[in-house]
Parts: C-alpha cells; structure tokens; sequence
C-alpha cells in the first residue's frame, strides 16, 4: 500500500483537498481519499509529493500515425494548405515510422496520459497500441464522397478493425465534407449494431467547410472539384455542416464533434437533442497551428454539452501533452476554473469511452492513474507556463 498526499489532492468529484491524501494499491487501485480533517489521515506515513495530484488525463483526439510528420508542415497554413501538405508527405519508411509512434506513445504516456482515442487510416499504429500501458480505442477513419464507393470504403475498413485483434476499436468518419450521405448510413448502423464504441468526426474545422455548405463556394469546394467528386454544383448547400450530418447519427452511442473551431449558436440549438450523449473534443494548440484560431469556448461550455480534450498529432503540433492543451486554453479563457479543465482533460473522455468507472477521478475501487503537476500557482489555482505533468 502506497500513501501519498501533495499541496493539493483534485478528484474531479468536488472541491481540491488541500493536503489531500491517497491510499494506492500495488496495482494503482484507489483504496482511501482522505482530507486533514478524516481520523484515518496520518502525514507522518505518506509520502509528500510537490504540487497537485490529478486523475490521468484521457486524450480523446490524436493521430498516432504522423507522429513522423513532426516540424514538417509549417504552421498558419489553413487547413487547405494544410491537408495539401500532409498528402504530399504523409508517407514514410516503416522502421522511421514505428520509432516515431513508440516515441510519441511513451512521451504521452510518462506526461500523464492513460487513454487515448487515436484516429487510424492504416494499421501501422496496431503494434505500438498492442504494447503499450496506455488504453487506446482505435478509430477507423472512412473517407469517400461517392456513393458509388461507400460499400467498397466501409468494408476496407472492417478488415482493418479485424486486424485490431480484440483491441478497442470502431469505425468512425473523417468530417461531413469527406463522407457520403451512402457511408454515413453505413457508419450509423455499425455503431447501432455494436456493442461499444463512439461517432467520432471532425467538425467545422475551417471557414473553407462553412463555404462548401453555404453555397458551394472557396477553396475546399475548388479542391474537391479538382479531385473530380463534384462537377459543377456542391449538391448540399444552404445549409451548416451539422445540417447534413445531424439523419445520421447514431441512435445509441455518445458522438464526439472535433475541433468546432467555427461552430456557432445555431449549430449548438441543433444538437440540443443530444445533450446527454453528446461531446466537444477541443485541441487548442492544433486548432492555433493551422488556423491560428481558437473556437467559441465559452459558447460551447454554455451549453452544456460535456467537453473534453485531444491533442490531435505531431503534423499540427509540437508535442502530445495534455497539460499543454489545458494551459492554452487557460491563458485565453482565465475565468475556467482550473477544477473544470481536468474534468474535460480526464472524467469527460472517460465518460465517452466508456472507462469512467474506474478513470477519469479519485474514489474508493478506481484506477485512474495519478499525473503531479509540479511548479504550480497554489495561490490562484493556475498552472504555469513551467508547469509539468508526470505518471508516478
């Protein structure tokens, strides 16, 4: 039995606790939380530890497989220029690509992270996942815009979820631009079929997507056109991304939206309906690195959908830390409090995965992982910008 107390204990189910207490099994589980003022509470036989102790973060959106891409897309692009780049780089030799991926899953790892919902197009992440400490989901992304190929699209997609091998995992859409209404419903009736899993799609990620289905118009519209999806008109105008997306949700499973970097209050009246099932995914430096722009968080925290936080990748950012996320969005949005923010960095993702019975916060029989936080602002309850987390 381990005990250790630190400046301040966050459970994620109320108040910090100052000079908070755990009792920690030899397998991680949570066996006691204990405050000053509990008769169990003995300081002479605990471990002290500086700084906060916080439930391991859950990272609910990162593409494993470009962490061999980092550095080499610069940044404020849009994300035009930025999709243009990655498909003329995304590839790699296997061996370069495998250390990256080991690299990136041990950095995520010892910062903190205990599960990830990862994005695959390719099985080259299977391996790293297989041997890793982290829980990982694997999301199948499926892109295709013709009808014709969604059966073709959505079946290569099952066999990669085969190959998973019992690994957590489901298929998922790329963004509404990217995905016919033929493999939305494929996608809709696979997750009511299952037996686990979440939607997960990228989501009004650029003022390019808010054009296409506004009028057909700007650059994604030229690109798509260019690839020959479309030949003269968008068919799916006068309307907002989630206009054409909101037939095919599924009827069962929570549905993560990511990035929401140009969502607006008349995308959040429509998604009302969902309240219960439904998540923000933020990835705030992501969001800075290619669009150089942050979305309407207060908006979204107003309404009261849950929100949760990713890191997307290497390609779009400059490491896989979660604390990173947490202090960008602090440094723009000061009035969140800190307490809220490790909500949406652990108990939210776990909630959406599925894993919030045991992570995501401190309480009897839990195994959440515990991350200090060390060079912290104890007065104000901010991190700093030499913060640092670690897995103990």
């Amino acid at each position: 039995m381990r005990k250790i107390r630190a400046s301040y204990l966050f459970t994620n189910l109320g108040d910090p606790i100052p000079n908070g207490m755990l009792w920690v099994n030899d397998d991680g589980t949570i066996e006691r939380v204990l405050s000053p003022e509990d008769t169990d509470y003995h300081s002479e036989d605990a471990e002290f530890l500086e700084g906060w102790l916080v439930p391991g973060f859950v990272n609910t959106h990162c593409h494993l497989e470009l962490s061999h891409l980092k550095g080499k897309i610069q940044e404020h692009t849009g994300l035009n220029g930025f999709v243009s780049e990655l498909m003329k780089i995304r590839g790699a030799d296997d061996s370069l690509r495998f250390k990256a991926q080991q690299a990136a899953d041990e950095e995520m790892h010892q910062s903190g992270i205990v599960a990830v919902a990862d994005i695959c197009n390719g099985n080259s992440t299977f391996e790293v996942k297989k041997n890793s400490p982290i829980h990982y989901h694997s999301l199948i992304e499926r892109f295709g815009f013709k009808t014709e190929t969604a059966e073709l699209i959505f079946r290569e997609g099952l066999t990669l979820l085969e190959e998973l091998n019992q690994q957590p995992g489901n298929i998922c859409l790329h963004a509404p631009y990217s995905a016919s209404i033929a493999l939305q419903k494929l996608v809709k009736q696979h997750l009511n079929e299952a037996s686990s899993g979440f939607y997960s799609i990228h989501h009004t990620e650029s003022e390019a997507e808010i054009a296409l289905f506004r009028d057909g118009s700007g650059e994604m519209a030229n690109r798509m056109r260019g690839w020959g999806l479309f030949e003269n008109e968008f068919p799916y105008t006068a309307m907002r991304p989630v206009d054409y997306l909101l037939e095919n949700f599924p009827n069962n499973k929570n549905i993560l939206l990511i990035h929401n970097t140009f969502s607006n209050a008349e995308d959040l009246e429509k998604l009302q309906y969902l309240r219960d099932r439904l998540y923000f995914g933020l990835c705030p430096r992501a969001n800075l690195y290619i669009e150089n722009q942050l979305p309407k968080i207060e908006l979204l925290r107003n309404s009261n959908h849950y929100i949760t936080i990713g890191t997307d990748s290497l390609a779009s950012n400059y490491n896989l830390g979660m604390l990173e996320e947490i202090f960008t969005i602090q440094q723009h949005f000061p009035e969140i409090p800190i307490t809220e923010l490790f909500k949406w960095s652990s108990w939210n993702g776990a909630k959406l995965m599925g894993l919030d019975k045991t992570m995501g916060h401190f309480s009897l029989g839990s195994k959440p992982g515990i991350v200090q936080i060390l060079h912290v602002d104890n007065t104000n309850k901010k991190i700093t910008s030499k913060s640092f987390s670690r897995l103990i």
